[in-house]
């Protein structure tokens, strides 16, 4: 997950198709929100998801992922600019929990389904029709792809033709 508002990879695509982003993801070179993808890109960065709040969790994040794993963390992570332009560099930290530790596992179950029926019977909002748990979106999403397939934009189809022609691969949709 990132910690960010947004993965790196939506401000890439943003650029890609040459649209604006939203005012909240990034800010740029002066630390002032831009709408400019490329311009968080190559000289900005991304915002961190829940403000100062958000910035703390993911500082702790970075301490377990990059510090404690012995991999890059803060200012050694090359910047987004340089991604696919040099091998991709990543560390990261994996924590298991035995629930039986503090409860009998059924019970932990049940109380994590009735802590998803509190949530998906919440009110929501105008506008609102439906309310997701963590996750929910994108199982649903995968479901939905596996059933139709990937969308995939003309720029970035491009740009896979590019890639399989400039590598001698050849390229075929599988349809």
């Amino acid at each position: 997950m990132a910690t960010s508002v947004v993965a790196g990879g939506k401000l890439r695509l943003a650029a890609k198709k040459g649209l604006p982003i939203p005012g909240t993801w990034a800010l740029d070179r002066r630390g002032v929100p831009t709408t400019d993808p490329r311009e968080a890109i190559f000289h900005g960065f991304l915002q961190w998801a829940g403000g100062y709040k958000g910035f703390g969790l993911a500082t702790v994040v970075e301490g377990l992922s990059g510090v404690l794993s012995g991999g890059l963390f803060g200012r050694d992570v090359p910047a987004m600019k340089t991604f696919g332009q040099e091998p991709l560099v990543t560390s990261a930290f994996y924590m298991a929990i035995n629930p039986e530790c503090f409860m009998p596992l059924e019970e932990f179950k049940a109380r994590v389904d009735g802590l998803v029926r509190h949530i998906k019977s919440s009110r929501k909002a105008a506008g609102v029709k439906e309310v997701y748990v963590a996750g929910e979106i994108e199982f649903l999403k995968r479901a939905q792809r596996l059933a139709e397939g990937i969308p995939v934009s003309a720029v970035v189809l491009d740009e896979l033709r590019g890639l399989a022609a400039e590598h001698g691969v050849p390229f075929n949709l599988g349809r």
